[in-house]
Order: C-alpha cells, then sequence, then structure tokens
C-alpha cells in the first residue's frame, strides 16, 4: 500500500487543511481512501495513473467507493483529473493546476 499525505487549502474559507491519502495499485480497479486531518470528511475511491495524469472517481461525503469512472444524472459520484506541474512553476498561479 502506499501512503500519501496532502496539504492544501480550501478555497471555501482559505484555512489550511490536511489529508492523509491511502492508495492501494494492487486492486482493480485501484483504490483510495481520503480521511481529513480534522475528522471532517472522508472518502472512498478509485483511481488511474497515466503519465502526468491522476484521475480519481469518489462519492460524496462517507459513501460508497465507485466501482467504475462513471457519472450520471442523480449520481454522487464525481470525477476529477489533476495533472503534474511541470518542474519550476507554481500551481497557485498555473492554470493547470486549476484543472
Amino acid at each position: 500500500m502506499l501512503k500519501l499525505l496532502f496539504h492544501a487549502a480550501l478555497a471555501s474559507n482559505g484555512k489550511p487543511r490536511s489529508a492523509t491519502v491511502k492508495m492501494d495499485p494492487t486492486k482493480t480497479p485501484r483504490t483510495y481512501d481520503l480521511l481529513r486531518d480534522d475528522g471532517h470528511r472522508s472518502l472512498k475511491g478509485i483511481y488511474t495513473w497515466e503519465g502526468d495524469k491522476l484521475k480519481v472517481c469518489a462519492s460524496d461525503d462517507n459513501g460508497d467507493r465507485p466501482t467504475e469512472f462513471k457519472t450520471e444524472p442523480g449520481s454522487k459520484n464525481r470525477i476529477r483529473v489533476w495533472k503534474r506541474q511541470p518542474s519550476g512553476t507554481d500551481a497557485r498561479t498555473s492554470p493547470v493546476g486549476s484543472r
């Protein structure tokens, strides 16, 4: 199991928040569990890592883990895609960091 620690500033109130993300690349699809360090939110999702892009799919707070990368009307699933920043760029000001 791969364990990553992410730190981010939330746009809603600008206060720094941190979360622990545990990723398991041995499962199909690959899975991750995110728990905010303040305990207010947890997500169970799936992910794929292709080159410089990380794609994740998770249900709203405390929902069931999705089994596929799919959203539809009435679904609580959300898909997000992040792209690695080129070396020497600042994610806070680069458009790539906001995608």
